[in-house]
C-alpha cells in the first residue's frame, strides 16, 4: 500500500494549495477546525480516496479534480498513478484501466470526507 499524500494549505472553508487551487471543504469537516480563519495545515489524501470521476452528480463532500498522468503503475486490478496537486506530487490508486497513457488529462473525484488535516508544527491531526 501507498503511504498517505501529504501536500501543503491553508484553510478556511476550503483547502487552498499554494498553487492556488481551492478544495471546498466538507461542512463537518470545515465546522471543526478552531483557530484563525486562515491556518496552515498539511492535507492527507490517501491514494485509495481518490476515483475516477464519472460525470454524474458527486455525493456531498467529493470534490472533481482535473490532473494529468504522470507516472503510471499497473499493478493487474489497479493502477496508481502519480499526479499533481496544488504543485506537490500525489498518488492515485484507480481501477486498472481508468487510465491508459501518460500524459493524459483525468477527472478525479477525491473524497473530502476522509482527508485528514494535520498541523505541520507539531505533526497533531486537526480535522
Amino acid at each position: 500500500m501507498t503511504s498517505i499524500n501529504l501536500i501543503p494549505a491553508t484553510t478556511s472553508a476550503a483547502v487552498v494549495f499554494q498553487s492556488g487551487d481551492a478544495l471546498p471543504l466538507p461542512s463537518a469537516k470545515a465546522a471543526s477546525l478552531t483557530g484563525a480563519a486562515q491556518q496552515e495545515v498539511l492535507v492527507g489524501i490517501r491514494p485509495q480516496h481518490f476515483s475516477r470521476a464519472g460525470g454524474g452528480p458527486l455525493r456531498n463532500g467529493v470534490v472533481s479534480y482535473s490532473a494529468i498522468a504522470d507516472l503510471i503503475q499497473p499493478t493487474g486490478t489497479r493502477t496508481f498513478t502519480t499526479i499533481k496537486i496544488g504543485g506537490v506530487d500525489a498518488v492515485a490508486e484507480l481501477q486498472a484501466h481508468d487510465i491508459s497513457s501518460h500524459g493524459e488529462r483525468i477527472d478525479l473525484a477525491i473524497d473530502l470526507n476522509r482527508v485528514v488535516l494535520i498541523d505541520p508544527a507539531n505533526g497533531l491531526v486537526i480535522a
